[in-house]
Protein backbone atom coordinates (compact mmCIF):
# COMPACT_ATOMS: atom_id res chain seq x y z
CA UNK A 1 0.00 0.00 0.00
CA UNK A 2 1.38 3.28 -0.55
CA UNK A 3 0.36 7.01 -1.39
CA UNK A 4 -0.22 7.48 -4.87
CA UNK A 5 -0.64 11.35 -5.94
CA UNK A 6 -1.86 13.17 -7.91
CA UNK A 7 -3.69 10.41 -10.29
CA UNK A 8 -5.23 9.26 -6.87
CA UNK A 9 -6.43 12.17 -5.18
CA UNK A 10 -4.67 11.45 -2.05
CA UNK A 11 -6.01 8.32 -1.67
CA UNK A 12 -4.02 5.19 -0.91
CA UNK A 13 -3.39 2.92 -3.60
CA UNK A 14 -4.23 -0.59 -2.34
CA UNK A 15 -3.75 -3.78 -5.04
CA UNK A 16 -3.76 -7.65 -4.22
CA UNK A 17 -2.11 -10.23 -6.27
CA UNK A 18 -4.66 -12.98 -4.73
CA UNK A 19 -6.57 -14.56 -7.39
CA UNK A 20 -8.76 -16.62 -5.31
CA UNK A 21 -11.31 -15.29 -2.41
CA UNK A 22 -9.41 -14.85 0.71
CA UNK A 23 -10.44 -15.76 4.28
CA UNK A 24 -11.23 -12.04 5.11
CA UNK A 25 -13.60 -9.65 3.68
CA UNK A 26 -11.44 -7.05 2.18
CA UNK A 27 -14.12 -3.96 2.67
CA UNK A 28 -14.97 -4.73 6.39
CA UNK A 29 -11.70 -6.11 7.55
CA UNK A 30 -8.96 -3.98 5.97
CA UNK A 31 -10.19 -0.52 3.65
CA UNK A 32 -12.35 0.11 6.61
CA UNK A 33 -9.98 -0.36 9.59
CA UNK A 34 -7.39 1.68 7.71
CA UNK A 35 -8.55 5.37 7.88
CA UNK A 36 -7.92 6.76 5.07
CA UNK A 37 -9.39 7.05 1.81
CA UNK A 38 -8.62 3.80 -0.76
CA UNK A 39 -8.60 3.10 -4.26
CA UNK A 40 -8.44 -0.63 -3.90
CA UNK A 41 -7.11 -2.70 -7.24
CA UNK A 42 -7.97 -6.44 -6.34
CA UNK A 43 -5.76 -8.97 -8.54
CA UNK A 44 -7.64 -11.34 -10.82
CA UNK A 45 -7.18 -14.16 -13.55
CA UNK A 46 -10.68 -13.76 -15.10
CA UNK A 47 -11.88 -13.99 -18.71
CA UNK A 48 -15.03 -11.91 -17.90
CA UNK A 49 -14.03 -8.17 -16.88
CA UNK A 50 -17.66 -7.30 -16.60
CA UNK A 51 -18.10 -9.48 -13.86
CA UNK A 52 -14.65 -8.70 -11.96
CA UNK A 53 -14.97 -4.97 -12.60
CA UNK A 54 -18.95 -5.03 -10.64
CA UNK A 55 -17.56 -7.06 -7.95
CA UNK A 56 -14.57 -4.76 -7.66
CA UNK A 57 -14.44 -2.02 -5.12
CA UNK A 58 -12.12 0.50 -7.51
CA UNK A 59 -11.12 -1.41 -9.80
CA UNK A 60 -9.19 -4.53 -11.36
CA UNK A 61 -5.67 -5.21 -10.98
CA UNK A 62 -4.85 -8.62 -13.73
CA UNK A 63 -2.41 -10.18 -13.71
CA UNK A 64 -0.50 -12.42 -16.42
CA UNK A 65 -2.80 -15.91 -17.12
CA UNK A 66 -0.58 -18.89 -16.67
CA UNK A 67 -1.73 -20.56 -19.90
CA UNK A 68 -2.72 -17.86 -22.24
CA UNK A 69 -0.40 -17.35 -24.95
CA UNK A 70 0.39 -13.67 -25.74
CA UNK A 71 -2.35 -13.31 -28.47
CA UNK A 72 -4.92 -14.53 -25.84
CA UNK A 73 -3.89 -12.53 -23.41
CA UNK A 74 -3.67 -9.61 -25.44
CA UNK A 75 -7.34 -10.33 -26.27
CA UNK A 76 -8.14 -10.38 -22.70
CA UNK A 77 -6.36 -6.97 -22.09
CA UNK A 78 -8.37 -5.48 -25.04
CA UNK A 79 -11.33 -6.86 -23.01
CA UNK A 80 -10.25 -5.32 -19.70
CA UNK A 81 -9.57 -1.89 -21.38
CA UNK A 82 -12.71 -1.56 -23.33
CA UNK A 83 -15.11 -3.03 -20.01
CA UNK A 84 -12.74 0.02 -17.64
CA UNK A 85 -14.62 2.70 -19.71
CA UNK A 86 -18.05 1.21 -19.73
CA UNK A 87 -17.64 0.47 -15.90
CA UNK A 88 -16.52 3.46 -15.08
CA UNK A 89 -13.08 1.90 -13.05
CA UNK A 90 -9.59 1.72 -13.05
CA UNK A 91 -7.56 -1.29 -14.28
CA UNK A 92 -3.85 -1.68 -13.82
CA UNK A 93 -2.15 -4.31 -15.59
CA UNK A 94 1.19 -5.93 -14.96
CA UNK A 95 4.28 -6.38 -17.08
CA UNK A 96 7.07 -8.66 -15.84
CA UNK A 97 10.61 -9.76 -16.51
CA UNK A 98 11.36 -13.20 -17.44
CA UNK A 99 9.24 -15.48 -15.51
CA UNK A 100 10.59 -19.05 -15.79
CA UNK A 101 13.14 -22.07 -13.59
CA UNK A 102 15.32 -24.83 -14.50
CA UNK A 103 16.05 -26.53 -11.36
CA UNK A 104 16.07 -30.30 -12.50
CA UNK A 105 13.76 -32.77 -13.80
CA UNK A 106 10.67 -32.44 -11.70
CA UNK A 107 11.02 -28.75 -11.24
CA UNK A 108 11.57 -26.73 -14.36
CA UNK A 109 8.53 -24.27 -15.60
CA UNK A 110 8.09 -21.68 -17.66
CA UNK A 111 5.45 -19.16 -18.14
CA UNK A 112 3.30 -20.37 -20.94
CA UNK A 113 3.81 -16.52 -22.90
CA UNK A 114 7.81 -17.09 -22.91
CA UNK A 115 9.68 -13.53 -22.84
CA UNK A 116 6.76 -11.12 -24.50
CA UNK A 117 5.28 -10.66 -20.56
CA UNK A 118 7.61 -7.62 -20.59
CA UNK A 119 8.31 -6.03 -24.31
CA UNK A 120 5.57 -7.30 -26.33
CA UNK A 121 3.02 -6.95 -23.40
CA UNK A 122 4.21 -3.79 -22.75
CA UNK A 123 4.08 -1.86 -26.25
CA UNK A 124 0.45 -3.74 -26.31
CA UNK A 125 -0.84 -1.81 -23.23
CA UNK A 126 0.72 1.22 -24.58
CA UNK A 127 -2.19 1.25 -27.40
CA UNK A 128 -5.09 0.40 -24.44
CA UNK A 129 -3.57 2.65 -21.65
CA UNK A 130 -4.44 1.02 -18.16
CA UNK A 131 -4.52 3.67 -15.33
CA UNK A 132 -1.90 1.67 -13.93
CA UNK A 133 0.86 -0.57 -15.19
CA UNK A 134 2.88 -2.48 -12.90
CA UNK A 135 6.05 -4.15 -13.09
CA UNK A 136 5.91 -7.17 -10.92
CA UNK A 137 8.62 -8.79 -9.56
CA UNK A 138 9.50 -10.57 -6.30
CA UNK A 139 13.28 -10.38 -7.30
CA UNK A 140 13.39 -14.15 -7.57
CA UNK A 141 16.63 -15.06 -8.84
CA UNK A 142 15.41 -19.24 -8.83
CA UNK A 143 11.93 -18.12 -10.92
CA UNK A 144 14.04 -15.26 -13.02
CA UNK A 145 11.72 -12.21 -12.37
CA UNK A 146 14.56 -10.10 -10.54
CA UNK A 147 14.79 -6.43 -12.58
CA UNK A 148 18.93 -5.80 -11.88
CA UNK A 149 21.77 -8.12 -11.70
CA UNK A 150 21.29 -11.22 -9.05
CA UNK A 151 24.23 -11.25 -6.42
CA UNK A 152 25.11 -14.49 -5.62
CA UNK A 153 28.54 -14.18 -4.86
CA UNK A 154 27.99 -15.82 -1.17
CA UNK A 155 25.25 -18.23 -1.93
CA UNK A 156 25.17 -19.97 -5.66
CA UNK A 157 27.65 -18.63 -8.17
CA UNK A 158 27.15 -21.84 -10.12
CA UNK A 159 23.43 -21.66 -10.64
CA UNK A 160 22.16 -20.57 -13.90
CA UNK A 161 21.13 -17.19 -12.28
CA UNK A 162 24.42 -15.87 -11.76
CA UNK A 163 25.03 -15.91 -15.36
CA UNK A 164 21.39 -13.79 -16.20
CA UNK A 165 22.42 -10.30 -15.62
CA UNK A 166 18.87 -8.42 -15.65
CA UNK A 167 19.94 -5.26 -15.56
CA UNK A 168 18.96 -4.57 -19.00
CA UNK A 169 15.32 -4.84 -18.44
CA UNK A 170 16.00 -1.58 -16.10
CA UNK A 171 17.03 0.21 -19.32
CA UNK A 172 14.60 -0.29 -21.41
CA UNK A 173 11.73 0.37 -18.70
CA UNK A 174 12.95 3.76 -19.12
CA UNK A 175 12.05 4.22 -22.81
CA UNK A 176 8.20 2.36 -22.03
CA UNK A 177 7.86 3.87 -18.89
CA UNK A 178 8.69 7.37 -20.69
CA UNK A 179 6.19 6.40 -23.52
CA UNK A 180 3.31 5.43 -21.24
CA UNK A 181 3.72 9.07 -19.06
CA UNK A 182 3.50 11.10 -22.27
CA UNK A 183 -0.04 8.64 -23.43
CA UNK A 184 2.28 7.84 -26.38
CA UNK A 185 0.94 4.36 -28.61
CA UNK A 186 4.28 3.15 -29.14
CA UNK A 187 7.80 3.69 -27.33
CA UNK A 188 10.23 5.87 -29.80
CA UNK A 189 13.62 7.65 -28.84
CA UNK A 190 14.02 11.21 -28.59
CA UNK A 191 15.28 13.42 -30.49
CA UNK A 192 15.54 11.24 -33.37
CA UNK A 193 19.08 10.59 -33.84
CA UNK A 194 21.44 7.33 -33.81
CA UNK A 195 23.43 8.25 -30.84
CA UNK A 196 20.14 9.29 -28.22
CA UNK A 197 18.12 6.03 -29.75
CA UNK A 198 20.44 3.81 -29.50
CA UNK A 199 19.54 1.10 -26.57
CA UNK A 200 21.83 -1.59 -25.12
CA UNK A 201 20.06 -4.52 -23.36
CA UNK A 202 20.98 -8.49 -22.99
CA UNK A 203 18.50 -10.95 -24.41
CA UNK A 204 18.71 -14.86 -24.05
CA UNK A 205 20.65 -16.45 -27.03
CA UNK A 206 17.73 -18.14 -28.16
CA UNK A 207 15.80 -14.74 -28.65
CA UNK A 208 18.70 -12.79 -30.00
CA UNK A 209 17.82 -11.87 -34.12
CA UNK A 210 20.65 -11.14 -35.95
CA UNK A 211 17.92 -9.19 -38.66
CA UNK A 212 17.16 -6.86 -35.84
CA UNK A 213 19.98 -6.07 -34.19
CA UNK A 214 24.08 -6.10 -34.45
CA UNK A 215 24.93 -8.97 -31.71
CA UNK A 216 28.63 -9.95 -30.33
CA UNK A 217 28.76 -12.73 -27.68
CA UNK A 218 29.59 -11.64 -24.23
CA UNK A 219 31.19 -14.84 -23.64
CA UNK A 220 28.52 -16.43 -21.68
CA UNK A 221 26.53 -19.15 -23.40
CA UNK A 222 23.03 -17.20 -22.00
CA UNK A 223 23.57 -14.09 -23.39
CA UNK A 224 24.23 -12.13 -26.15
CA UNK A 225 24.63 -8.18 -26.22
CA UNK A 226 22.71 -6.31 -28.70
CA UNK A 227 22.76 -2.58 -29.95
CA UNK A 228 20.50 -1.39 -32.04
CA UNK A 229 19.92 2.22 -33.15
CA UNK A 230 16.76 1.06 -35.23
CA UNK A 231 14.04 3.22 -33.73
Amino acid sequence: MRLCDPSCSGQLLLSSFQTGDPSWNWESDVIALVGHPVMFLQGTLSDAPAQAFAASHSGIFSWLHPTKTFGGQAATDSAFAAERTKAGKLWMASVAPWFFKRFDAGNNWAQAQNDAIFLDRFQHLLQLRPDFIEITTWNDWGESSYLGPADVTNSCPQCYWSKLDHSGFRAIAAVLIAAYKAARPAWRCLPRTPRACSTAFRVQIRTASRTRCHCRSTGSRWTTRCTSSRC
